[in-house]
């Protein structure tokens, strides 16, 4: 017990010089003496210094103007592949259907296969072309499917990006590219939700 007792006492006779020295350094800044900023203002002080301006800082500035921005990025590349359980709609399908906020309308003689979509099925749809009403395309879980008439009536449910999607992309965005929307198409009561 005694032994324990003498390691302690020389472990704080090392301990107490490094930690004297720690407060020291601590305590002072290495700045002003007085403590304050090591122009000697005080720190306190709110009050906003603005250095003067000279002639080359307005050069400077005008001259920015004349600057060329010339990013660089890396390449793009798209590394995304279908979930297995997705299935792409044929061209039939895309270009007839109704798409409203929480059911897809199709056209029970033009597209009868529709009526074999199970419950949980993941469909998308690029924009469609035709007399539909599709103008972003879609992408939806089958909750049931029904007949209406000379309709057949798919309630849905929104799906997200991982139900579709694995993977990763980086894409450059050029405005010189942009394709632009039939809105004529859209189901206003449905963009306004």
């Amino acid at each position: 017990m005694q032994e324990r007792f003498q390691r302690r006492t020389k472990a704080l006779w090392l301990l107490t010089p490094c930690v004297a020295a720690l407060i020291a350094a601590c305590s002072s800044d290495g700045g002003s003496p007085s403590g304050g900023l090591p122009d000697g203002r005080d720190p306190s002080d709110p009050t906003v210094v603005t250095p003067p301006s000279t002639a080359d800082d307005d050069e400077q500035q005008q001259d920015l103007s004349s600057l060329k921005w010339n990013p660089s990025f890396a390449p793009d590349y798209n590394n995304l592949a279908a979930q297995p359980w997705v299935e792409p709609v044929s061209a039939a399908e895309k270009d007839s259907v109704v798409v409203r906020p929480d059911e897809l309308v199709f056209s029970a003689l033009e597209t009868p296969e529709v009526r074999d979509w199970a419950p949980g099925r993941v469909v998308v749809s690029a924009p469609g072309e035709g007399a539909g009403q599709n103008p972003l395309g879609f992408a939806r879980r089958v909750v049931s499917v029904r007949d209406d008439g000379d309709r057949i009536v798919v309630a849905t449910e929104t799906v997200s990006l991982e139900d579709i999607v694995t993977g990763d992309f980086q894409s450059t965005y050029d405005p010189a590219d942009a394709k632009d929307v039939d809105l004529d198409k859209l189901d206003l009561e449905w963009a306004a939700k």
